[in-house]
């Protein structure tokens, strides 16, 4: 594809638009696959993702599966516990607290994030969280 503006170009597979979307866009962490996509948009490269991860998601489970039957089978040999640990969630609500501050404009921000506040920076104080299963 090329940018007829900026006459930029790039070949990129759906696999390429997918990995980019995975580890540069939900991730954060490969930035040269990101930037090789940019041309294409998040657009493109989420919907390159999606039938990708829903693959994925099919053979994990079919593997899944096919491991149950071998071992009811009694061709494995694993630890039941295997099968019987928890690996999901019943609930998806993560309530995380904090101290929110404020400081007039212009007051300086600490360089890192152990430096202490200056004392222009006070507690904004807010009413306690309340979540979906309150």
């Amino acid at each position: 594809m090329t940018d007829t503006v900026t006459g930029e170009s790039a070949e990129l597979d759906d696999l390429k638009l997918a990995l980019a979307w995975i580890y540069g866009d939900v991730v954060h962490h490969d930035t040269v696959r990101r930037q090789e996509a940019d041309l294409l948009g998040l657009q493109e490269r989420y919907r390159a993702a999606v039938p990708l991860v829903a693959f994925i998601m099919l053979h994990s489970i079919g593997l899944l599966h096919r491991i149950q039957v071998l071992q009811s089978a009694g061709e494995l040999n694993l630890d039941s516990a295997v099968f019987e640990e928890p690996v999901t969630l019943t609930s998806t609500t993560v309530l995380m607290e904090g101290t929110m501050r404020i400081a007039p404009v212009g007051s300086p921000a600490p360089a890192t994030a152990t430096e202490p506040l200056g004392r222009d920076w006070k507690v904004l104080l807010t009413p306690p969280l309340v979540g979906p299963e309150d």
